[in-house]
């Protein structure tokens, strides 16, 4: 894979992001990038980073003119959505019964409150946290989408704690821990 990123497991599939796809070319000329999803059973893939390749589940382009990164972060709400961060944007992937794709649409948004979306995680109350390595901050995004920033620091060396372009969030003991 050419720049594999995130990933997640659940019903017996592995989803992966992709965060370029520079072989494929957008209209606009925007980057492609891509959520790739493997059966946990899955052996012998050949992965051509096209948009040739069935393992695909969805596709994304990133609009973000000052910088252009595609998606990273990924994680799956309590209602079993998959939310994917696009530098700056989360979007919500409706998932059928099926395992089909019924609908990839931006979810939340607020540039003056997250820049770029890496790691992300979620709490037991619904709420996403995000790591904004742009911001050098944590982002929270509550189950209504509503985004806010809770943590940030300068620019910095992260030697003395501080956030030093964050690039994983998890929650353990109702603290969120920061990579």
């Amino acid at each position: 894979m050419e720049h594999p990123n995130g990933i997640r497991i659940r019903d017996g599939y592995m989803y992966v992001t992709q965060s370029t796809l520079e072989k494929v070319k957008t209209e606009s000329g925007n980057l492609a990038s891509c959520v790739y999803r493997f059966a946990l059973d899955d052996h012998d893939i050949a992965i051509t980073n096209t948009l040739d390749d069935p393992n695909i589940f969805a596709t994304f382009e990133t609009k973000n003119p000052a910088c252009q990164y595609g998606v990273d972060g990924i994680v799956f709400d309590h209602n079993g959505d998959l939310l994917i961060g696009n530098f700056g944007e989360v979007y919500r992937l409706k998932i059928g019964p099926d395992g089909s794709l019924l609908e990839n649409k931006p979810w939340a948004k607020n540039p003056e409150e997250l820049k770029s979306t890496d790691g992300m995680t979620i709490d037991a109350n619904g709420n996403i946290y995000i790591a904004d390595f742009s911001a050098n901050a944590i982002v929270r995004v509550s189950p209504d989408g509503e985004v806010r920033r809770i943590a940030q620091s300068p620019d910095t060396d992260g030697f003395h704690g501080e956030l030093d372009e964050p690039g994983e969030p998890c929650i353990w003991d109702g603290r969120i821990i920061v990579s």
